[in-house]
């Protein structure tokens, strides 16, 4: 009977143990900031408990006379949501399910175009400056980028330190993204977005 006991309390302790992992994993995954994928897959639209348009009309009641102009079914950090751009220049994100809202962000066209004009190089100066002994410019990296995707033309160019190492993270036409070590030209790795 002892032995039963004992079994019964380790099963307890690893269903406790177990439930606090998975609390601390989903606040691990919620707190991240760089977690986001575009969900294009049907089957996966079927999770949402709102729909597309009941979205839109969320967003939409949050700015009076607005009309959305863009929808997409997004999961971010492992939540569903509906980003909804407004023609006010304003992107609200509603939760697939509850369908609260979760965030809204203003655009602003003057200042993203006064943005694009202070472009030096082909970096954006908000972007992390690139070190003045990398050995590779903005420029050579989306050469670098282009050579390696024939037919694909560079849209965005961007320094990143990440783990110590300096790069260049090129997005291209073709919806691949090619990370180019600053100090070598080698390219480190190669994403392909959804």
């Amino acid at each position: 009977m002892k032995i039963f006991r004992w079994i019964a309390l380790v099963l307890i302790a690893l269903l406790i143990v177990g439930g606090i992992g998975a609390a601390a994993f989903k606040v691990y995954a919620q707190g991240s900031t760089d977690c986001d994928d575009d969900i294009s897959n049907s089957a996966v639209q079927g999770e949402s408990s709102i729909t597309r348009e009941r979205a839109e009309a969320i967003a939409r009641d949050q700015y009076s006379g607005s009309n959305a102009r863009e929808t997409e079914l997004e999961r971010e950090c492992g939540i569903l949501l509906y980003s909804t751009e407004l023609d006010n220049g304003v992107e609200v994100e509603v939760d697939a399910n509850a369908g609260t809202v979760l965030l809204t962000e203003t655009e602003n066209p003057a200042t993203d175009d006064a943005d694009d004009a202070m472009e030096v190089n082909g970096q954006d100066p908000s972007d992390v400056s690139a070190p003045a002994n990398a050995a590779i410019t903005a420029d050579e990296a989306k050469k670098i980028a282009e050579d390696a995707n024939p037919g694909a033309t560079a849209l965005e160019v961007d320094f990143d330190r990440e783990g110590g190492r300096d790069m260049w993270e090129v997005e291209l036409s073709n919806t691949v993204e090619i990370e180019v070590d600053a100090n070598s030209g080698a390219i480190i790795a190669t994403k392909q977005d959804d």
